[in-house]
């Protein structure tokens, strides 16, 4: 996907500048005139996907209204045209940049007028192979395109291909690759949309499959929800990823209306080999729909639909970045204190961090009840989702709060509950839990957690 671009600009620097931010931000092939007359000769023999043209050149006091003129003549209006400086003229067709602007300015103007959707903006930056971990290609069985391993050479990386388009995809040789070392699996560029699509297709059967057998494998969902986490970490900003997580709230939705025990569901979760991250965060969602009728500000509220969306999905995004159990367990800023000897740097920052990524994350999907970009990035009680607090914030969203509350206890119930889930220690885990908290607050929403279970 190269453009080619016709630039009309006499200032060398701003040449120089733009020749290389085209080159490296767009890929394209950028002609640059510092003229209109050598540039009109140029459009007359060449097609251009976008003309970019200061508005007065020291040779040409009106040069966005020649070239204007000429596409006009020429019946190229459609041609896109973008004036850098104000005209005097009247022509919607034309669009405008400050004479001095910023290089994100022209980022903007420039993927709207060539009309870049977000799949082709994620790929123009990457290069031509891209990496994806290897245990997701276990969820395939068929390659959907050439497969192929990095080997590191002196002189560079060299790219081997070990699984042809349209080979069944060997579970066994995919183990030997992991066991030698290798954790990630590569494919070129122009195929990187068509993997994508065929992870999608894999996930969407293998949940269809469990479906039509009325059978619901906690083992398989975390595997799903895994891959969710890599297309996040890798897709940020893909149109694929936000398909995943859509497909993902929808199974869990159906999963926990299977049981109406709490007790049930959560043991069945308890006892599955499912990932750390799947645990935590699918108990958390049953917590939330086994109590949620007890907490006075839900009560009170008619729309019941939304209010278990919005438990849903931000109990499935929030915890997205982090990535091993101690992360998980770093809650307070207390917590980020006592560990900091263990972290890396890249570790903290993910604990700092990791409600403001999934809350921009949140806030580019479609199709998600209002407010839970908000809520994602107060679920440590932090406004802006940066940083860990060291006393539990009461002037954030009371979802957000509640929370606070089952992360907790969610955690407590993964360290105390191997042998199973009962009635009598999980009153021991709320007791622990009860006095982590001191707000009044809060500690309304433990009794009210403590009054559900008591009756489930």
């Amino acid at each position: 996907m190269t453009f080619r671009i016709c630039l009309i600009e006499d200032n060398p620097k701003v040449c120089d500048t733009l020749k290389d931010h085209f080159a490296r931000d767009f890929e394209s092939d950028i002609t640059i005139f510092d003229n209109c007359t050598d540039a009109i000769s140029w459009l007359d023999q060449k097609l251009a996907d976008l003309i970019i043209v200061r508005s007065i050149l020291a040779s040409e006091e009106r040069a966005a209204q020649k070239i204007f003129s000429y596409l006009y003549d020429k019946e190229r209006t459609h041609l896109p045209v973008l004036s850098l400086g104000e005209i005097d003229f009247v022509a919607k067709e034309i669009s405008l940049l400050p004479a001095k602007f910023r290089l994100e300015e022209l980022n903007r103007q420039v993927i709207k007028l060539l009309r870049i959707d977000k799949d082709k903006i994620f790929l123009l930056k990457k290069p031509n192979y891209i990496g994806f971990p290897l245990r997701d290609y276990f969820l395939m069985k068929i390659a959907p395109c050439d497969l192929y391993l990095k080997i590191e050479r002196r002189d560079g990386p060299q790219f081997i291909k070990r699984i042809h388009e349209s080979d069944e995809i060997d579970r066994e040789a995919l183990q030997r690759y992991e066991a030698q070392g290798t954790d990630e699996i590569f494919v070129k560029k122009e195929n990187w949309n068509s993997l994508m699509r065929s992870f999608l297709t894999a996930a969407s059967t293998g949940i269809l499959k469990l479906e039509k057998q009325q059978t619901y494998s906690h083992l398989e969902i975390s595997d799903f929800y895994g891959l969710v986490k890599d297309m996040v970490s890798f897709n940020r900003g893909h149109s694929v990823t936000e398909e995943f997580i859509h497909l993902l709230a929808k199974t869990v939705h159906a999963g926990d209306h299977q049981f109406k025990n709490f007790y049930i569901n959560a043991n069945q979760v308890l006892k599955s080999q499912s990932l750390f991250d799947y645990k935590h965060a699918r108990l958390q969602i049953l917590l939330g729909l086994a109590c949620i009728d007890e907490i006075d500000w839900y009560a009170s509220n008619k729309d019941k639909k939304t209010l278990i969306d919005q438990l849903i999905f931000c109990c499935l995004l929030k915890d997205l970045y982090l990535q091993d159990q101690e992360e998980f367990e770093i809650t307070s800023l207390d917590k980020l204190n006592h560990a900091e000897s263990r972290l890396t740097p890249e570790a903290r920052e993910r604990v700092e961090t990791h409600a403001h990524k999934a809350a921009l994350l949140a806030q580019s999907l479609s199709h998600l009840p209002n407010g839970i970009d908000v809520i994602v990035r107060q679920h440590h009680g932090s406004d802006n989702g940066v940083g860990l607090m060291l006393y539990h914030n009461i002037g954030i969203s009371p979802m957000a709060m509640f929370l606070i509350v089952l992360d907790d206890l969610s955690l407590e119930i993964l360290k105390k509950s191997g042998d199973g889930l009962s009635k009598a220690n999980l009153e021991v885990i709320l007791s622990r839990v009860f006095d982590h908290f001191s707000s009044a607050t809060y500690l309304k929403i433990i009794q009210a957690i403590q009054r559900a279970l008591k009756e489930n």
